[in-house]
């Protein structure tokens, strides 16, 4: 190591530290840039907060940063080595099969039609498509219309017919029509659906198994080519930041309070309340468990992204990325493991069929640049932690510290001077169960006003017309789950 690398590493760690010392006198500092852009969030963070979490995240980027350029030439190595291992066509034609086979499972049409009868002020424009609803806000004629084009060109797609037009023709049906179901109020993440659709798009993922390269003229067997290679990688970029930026958050706005604190006990008896679910072993009991679960979380999800490209770690942080989806659908119900039949982008396919010719059907033409401004959007949505957005989205982080006080809200109907309490089943099977708890967060600055939107659905679906009907905030205490005591109760009134 040279007398300069060791004297720039020096110079990294001292303002590092600096800073990490000297935090809290870096916020004051920061007050007058940090305050628009809690006006652009539209959250109820406190200043101080926010400049502490944009801090936390100078310095996060500031290590990955420098930790990538200390051990760049191994980086550069295992690039470069992936780009020639990664370069048969056959990668990505099996990924393009999948990725569109798996775009019918976003797709149902009647349950489009039933949300598209809602009133048309329950629509909650996600950022991104704010624009676009106001031109175009859905209904029955639109859905029949892009389901017309979306059905017989992801069928194409798959089948790899004129593919460069139908993956186009799809990508573009499925951002508004996959996204209708995000525009009442809660994104449902599966954003990862039109990500790999459009880099799919702008790749040639048509020159194994498709029709295209069984009809093409020329029979030329193709050569390993780099751009095979660069468009899985960026699906591969893709997963990183999927994962990159939810632990981020936790660690930058909540610090190590958020593993070995209570935090993630009553994160998961939240969601048994909140859901109904229950798993058969519940890991709340246990305190050691909790909070290891919770520092395995994030040190997964901030590594994952560094860890895949590396040859000897890769199979392991892939069983790291699935025991994390299985772990968590059976903890809290949160069903990510419809990601999982992705991970065959992380297979080198083309090791394993390299003895098969492969016809070339037109020169390659990798557009790059819109690779880049796709990775570069989805890293600043990450970044600033925007989770209500369609196409593009942050995933969702529960970075937020839990308590012992849960509030939750009730709605009951008073019929001669009783009251009977909803249980609005008849709700959540017009919305969905998170829609519905979206309306009922407290949290939300638009609370009493998508509450007026929720009791217009109730009255409409229960058909009651002259019954009041009452909504109360209820703090509960979770101390001693499963007993669970309540506190207080107020009624929210909406003037």
């Amino acid at each position: 190591m040279s007398f300069t690398t060791k004297k720039n590493d020096l110079i990294f760690i001292f303002f590092f530290l600096l800073i990490l010392l000297f935090k809290n006198n870096l916020i004051h500092f920061l007050e007058p840039f940090v305050t628009p852009l809690l006006s652009f969030y539209s959250r109820n963070i406190p200043f101080e907060k926010a400049a502490y979490t944009g801090l936390n995240f100078l310095l996060l980027y500031s290590l990955s940063i420098w930790i990538i350029y200390k051990f760049r030439n191994k980086f550069h190595d295992c690039v470069k080595q992936l780009l020639y291992d990664f370069s048969a066509p056959i990668n990505l034609s099996i990924f393009r099969i999948l990725t569109f086979t798996l775009a019918f499972t976003f797709f149902d049409f009647n349950h489009l039609i039933s949300l598209v009868s809602l009133p048309r002020d329950s629509l909650v424009p996600p950022m991104g498509m704010g624009f676009i609803l106001n031109f175009l806000p859905p209904n029955e004629k639109v859905i029949w219309a892009l389901s017309i084009l979306f059905v017989p060109s992801t069928i194409l797609s798959i089948l790899g017919f004129k593919t460069r037009i139908s993956t186009l023709v799809s990508t573009l049906s499925a951002i508004y029509l996959l996204g209708i179901p995000n525009f009442y109020g809660k994104v449902n993440h599966y954003n990862y659906q039109i990500w790999f659709m459009m880099i799919l798009t702008i790749s040639p993922c048509s020159d194994a198994i498709s029709l295209d390269s069984l009809l093409s003229k020329t029979k030329n067997t193709i050569s390993k080519n780099f751009n095979y290679s660069i468009p899985v990688l960026a699906i591969w970029f893709v997963f990183g930041m999927m994962y990159f930026f939810p632990g981020a958050w936790k660690i930058c706005y909540s610090g190590i309070e958020w593993f070995t604190s209570e935090n993630l006990r009553y994160t998961l008896i939240e969601k048994y309340l909140e859901s109904g679910f229950t798993p058969f072993f519940q890991i709340e009991i246990y305190p050691m468990v909790y909070k290891a679960t919770g520092l395995f979380t994030i040190l997964f999800e901030i590594i994952f992204i560094f860890l895949i490209f590396i040859p000897k770690w890769r199979l392991i942080s892939i069983l790291m990325a699935a025991s994390f989806h299985i772990g968590v659908y059976f903890q809290m119900g949160i069903n990510f493991l419809e990601l999982l039949p992705y991970f065959i982008i992380f297979i080198n396919w083309g090791r394993l069929f390299k003895g098969s010719k492969i016809t070339i059907t037109e020169d390659k033409i990798l557009f790059r640049k819109p690779i880049i401004i796709l990775l570069t959007t989805i890293f600043v949505f990450g970044s600033l932690g925007i989770v209500h957005g369609w196409p593009f989205s942050c995933y969702p982080a529960f970075a937020t510290i839990k308590t012992n006080i849960h509030t939750s809200v009730e709605v009951t109907k008073v019929m001669d001077e009783r009251e009977a309490k909803l249980q609005l089943e008849n709700v959540k099977k017009k919305i969905g169960p998170e829609r519905l708890w979206v309306l009922m967060d407290s949290r939300n600055k638009n609370f009493k006003h998508n509450l007026s939107k929720l009791e217009l659905l109730i009255r409409d679906l229960y058909h009651i017309k002259n019954e009041e009907i009452r909504f109360y905030l209820v703090k509960k205490d979770l101390t001693n789950y499963p007993q669970v005591k309540e506190i207080s109760r107020e009624k929210i009134l909406f003037f």
